[in-house]
């Protein structure tokens, strides 16, 4: 969908006289060779003139995906974010969007791409005071020349989606400030753009207005099927929003800008290098992990169709003291203890006959519901998708585990 290959942006002079070399040189070219170097970055800056944004960025960003831009202010984050729909124009790399360079294209192909591919939310609105929340929402459609009844139409549903239906008559001044984000987001998204970029959307808002809207954007994002770039220098909301984080730090960072890139469960239990340990230390995983990102995988499972003797004698082997046992299209079915497996082969019960009841919860329950079922009941939980398909299971040493190392096992 989006590649980023190699990007770096330094602001200042193309070209200089080198007496030494005889030539004309690039400083921006020779600040980024002397920074990777490990020179001073202030020392390079002076000494060139030049302001270093961004170094080798490399990232690719999956279609239908929220891909989270998240730094400290300074490192570059909202610089290339600009960079992808060229705003602010790359000094060196590449940008692929559906394979096409955006980096050489020309004036016209450019703004055919930002009309009809790329979409941006900026972080204070960005509303047109004289115009009606209709009329804004609208006014890239006609900006791309649709008719009025068409871009109208199109506009009201937008605002329908984004539960404005009722303002379209309103004036920017007349609304909240979650309401003015609101009517930012269904500009962006009336043209049905391919990427939507989103600057530090809810900065501004308030703390309970920024809560209920990061989950409504999530939720249109899952029914539209969006593919969003979002900028946010708040790491819960990184953790909450995103499907995958890039953790940006500054570019005389050994590598370049890009510290760490991961799902959220890699950022909050296996931070990379020092800096991203640093943002993770206080983080508190309870609210943005998962059962899944907690639950154990076991080696083997067994089916509920299986004689008890062929599941004793693989417990026995194994030295396991029970087996999760699913049916044949791997739903859950339950639990099976070697004391029950050993008990029914001697019997001659069937499997089903002896199996324990397993409490389950989706991989998707947060881990703080988690913590909360097994305090009230301390038997393992059984994770499934929303199908009933086995996935894991989670124990109570899961959550000890995660207090008080906050690192996750992959065994038992």
């Amino acid at each position: 969908m989006l590649r980023l290959e190699g990007v770096s942006k330094a602001f200042g002079p193309i070209r200089r006289f080198d007496v030494r070399q005889r030539r004309f040189v690039d400083p921006r070219r020779e600040a980024l060779n002397r920074l990777a170097a490990g020179e001073d970055r202030s020392t390079v800056e002076d000494d060139l003139h030049v302001n270093v944004a961004l170094r080798d960025v490399n990232i690719d960003v999956n279609k239908g995906e929220i891909f989270v831009l998240m730094g400290l202010s300074g490192c570059g984050k909202s610089t290339l974010l600009r960079c992808v729909n060229r705003l602010i124009r790359p000094s060196f790399g590449h940008i692929y969007l559906d394979g096409e360079d955006i980096t050489t294209m020309d004036a016209k192909r450019l703004r055919e791409v930002r009309r009809t591919k790329i979409s941006m939310v900026f972080q204070h609105f960005g509303l047109l005071p004289h115009r009606t929340v209709l009329d804004n929402v609208a006014f890239g459609l006609e900006v791309q020349g649709l008719l009025r009844a068409d871009r109208y139409a199109r506009a009201s549903a937008m605002l329908e989606t984004v539960g404005l239906a009722d303002r379209t008559d309103a004036f920017p001044h007349e609304l909240s400030g979650g309401m003015k984000q609101r009517v930012g987001l269904a500009r962006a998204l009336v043209s049905e753009p391919d990427l939507l970029l989103m600057d530090e959307p809810f900065s501004a808002l308030d703390p309970l207005i920024r809560t209920s809207l990061q989950q409504e954007i999530i939720d249109l994002q899952r029914r539209l099927g969006l593919t969003i770039l979002l900028v946010t220098h708040d790491l819960d909301e990184a953790l909450h929003m995103g499907d995958r984080i890039a953790i940006l730090s500054t570019p005389d960072e050994e590598g370049g800008n890009v510290m760490q890139v991961g799902e959220p469960a890699d950022i909050a239990l296996r931070p990379e290098g020092e800096y991203v340990s640093r943002f993770v230390r206080d983080l508190n995983r309870v609210r943005v992990l998962t059962a899944s990102d907690m639950m154990w995988v076991p080696e083997t499972v067994g089916r509920v169709t299986e004689d008890p003797v062929v599941l004793y004698d693989r417990m026995d082997r194994r030295g396991l003291e029970a087996l999760p046992i699913v049916s044949d299209r791997n739903v859950l079915v339950g639990r099976l203890t070697r004391t029950a497996a050993r008990t029914a082969a001697r019997s001659e019960a069937f499997t089903a006959d002896v199996v324990d009841a397993l409490r389950t919860v989706e991989g998707d329950c947060p881990v703080e519901e988690v913590t909360s079922l097994l305090l009230t009941d301390d038997s393992p939980l059984g994770v499934v998708d929303a199908g009933g398909a086995f996935l894991g299971i989670v124990r109570s040493t899961h959550i000890v585990r995660l207090f008080e190392s906050g690192v996750n096992s992959d065994d038992e």
